[in-house]
């Protein structure tokens, strides 16, 4: 878990009304500046709080109203928190990740998971996270992964792959600045793996301005959804 981050200097306005949200760990990078672009035109005055985890702890967070709003890739396609309001607003592509200098860098057609079973492989939070669900895709073809290292966030993985330790099968938009940069590709997988992207927030109604964050935050994550299917990369 990152510590809540304020973002109101990035927003540039005056920190005199909160607005907490959580994100998966491994769309952040893609979902924050979304958020900030809703956010700035939704109000005059917002601290915007930001806390990135796995998904049951920010479902959690929300329904124990530390978090306003919950942003989360849904690994199980359903929740374990019922008093929690749900929207699917997108699907989230799960790619295959691999070092510059990998042997399917080079590689233009989409990968098998099937091919790639013996492949060292990196996973992230296996019992709830990402992790969690990769091994269920090798499962689903009768495969087991093997795994050579787990780690606790989506950037430590990132940064493991990049060193040749192994592969790993991320979101998507969680690498788009380091295959842009060249520092890791990015291969389609077969069969296509797409969790769903789940607005989750309590059933109350929040105070008109809240509710605003609420409907402006939506509206940007449906506009930008085929970039989240990773269709557009």
């Amino acid at each position: 878990l990152q510590g809540a981050t304020d973002l109101a200097s990035q927003l540039g306005l005056q920190p005199s009304y909160m607005f907490a949200i959580g994100l998966s760990s491994g769309i952040a990078q893609f979902v924050m500046p979304l958020v900030t672009d809703a956010l700035r035109p939704a109000v005059s005055d917002i601290q915007l709080s930001v806390v990135t985890a796995i998904t049951p702890r920010i479902q959690r967070l929300v329904a124990q109203e530390a978090l306003d709003l919950g942003v989360t890739v849904d690994i199980r396609s359903r929740t374990n928190v019922p008093t929690l309001v749900r929207e699917i607003l997108a699907r989230v592509e799960m790619s295959l990740f691999v070092s510059s200098a990998h042997r399917l860098a080079a590689e233009l057609n989409p990968v098998n998971i099937v091919d790639i079973a013996r492949e060292p492989l990196i996973i992230n939070e296996p019992e709830k996270g990402y992790g969690a669900l990769v091994q269920s895709v090798f499962a689903n073809s009768g495969v087991s992964p093997n795994v050579v290292a787990v780690a606790d966030h989506v950037d430590t993985v990132k940064i493991m792959v990049r060193a040749g330790v192994g592969i790993a099968i991320l979101p998507t938009v969680s690498a788009i600045n380091e295959v842009e940069q060249g520092q890791l590709a990015r291969r389609r997988l077969t069969p296509r793996t797409a969790p769903p992207l789940v607005l989750s927030r309590r059933a109350r109604i929040f105070d008109a301005r809240k509710e605003m964050c609420i409907s402006q935050v939506r509206t940007s994550l449906i506009e930008h959804a085929e970039d989240l299917t990773g269709m557009a990369w």
